[in-house]
């Protein structure tokens, strides 16, 4: 599978596709969150031993973008803040990457629902596009801001 990697901001990098060493040297890669669940095509079982190998710090949270909820969003939230960064968070579309780096970056910058809307419409976010995922991550963002 080829490469399909965006860049989110300077610590977090979204998308598709299995990250070489290569890859990892030229971005500064420290560590891997893999969303897909094992029942999904595209699903890739060596993922952990693959980052282990690039030296990687991983960790699996299985995302299935029918069944999102609050605890979710919270387990995602605390994957990410204790893993070292530059970080790739990697899905099979991107959909799910995108949708819980929005919802980590609104709480880590105390942005609004729509705050954290317009940045992703700016990064080009295709999450925006999804009938779960969208009302997720804005209830999700919704629930800590404080603004």
């Amino acid at each position: 599978m080829g490469l399909n990697i965006e860049r989110f901001d300077e610590d977090y990098l979204y998308g598709t596709g299995t990250p070489d060493k290569n890859f990892v040297h030229e971005y500064g890669i420290r560590s891997l969150l893999y969303l897909v669940p094992e029942y999904e095509t595209g699903y890739l079982k060596n993922m952990g031993n693959n980052a282990e190998a690039l030296s990687l710090k991983y960790a699996y949270l299985p995302v299935d973008a029918g069944k999102v909820n609050p605890e979710l969003a919270e387990k995602a939230c605390t994957i990410l803040a204790g893993l070292p960064t530059p970080c790739l968070v990697e899905c099979a579309s991107g959909r799910r990457a995108g949708a819980i780096l929005s919802i980590y970056d609104a709480r880590k910058h105390n942005l609004t629902p729509n705050e954290a809307e317009q940045k992703a419409k700016q990064l080009g976010l295709t999450f925006l596009s999804s009938p779960a995922l969208l009302p997720w991550a804005m209830a999700a963002i919704e629930s800590t801001s404080t603004k």
